[in-house]
């Protein structure tokens, strides 16, 4: 039988698994990329970066919603983790995106 230091450190492991994937995931993709990716299947939209941004705009807060962390608790722990992680992925892309265009 395993002790409760043993299962957390394997959860700890797991996490960290977790996050290092998503990261790898999203490491060489543009906002587009990660927008068409997670955008759900029955949703037509697929970005471009010609797209206006108002576009790009409703589509990161439609998939955002979908991702959110407390839009995932009830699918367990690993999901939750793997949401935040593509959560703040996202956001910082945006923002990024945000940035060059009103500059």
């Amino acid at each position: 039988m395993k002790t409760k230091a043993a299962i957390a450190e394997n959860v700890e492991r797991e996490k960290e698994s977790i996050v290092q994937e998503v990261h790898q995931w999203g490491k060489h993709k543009t906002l587009w990329a990660m927008l068409n990716e997670l955008s759900p299947p029955s949703d037509s939209c697929c970005l471009r970066p010609d797209t206006t941004f108002e576009v790009v705009t409703k589509q990161y807060r439609k998939v955002l919603l979908l991702i959110h962390p407390d839009k995932n608790a009830h699918k367990g722990w690993r999901e939750c983790v793997r949401a935040t992680e593509q959560f703040k992925l996202l956001s910082a892309a945006f923002h990024d995106h945000k940035k060059k265009i009103t500059a």
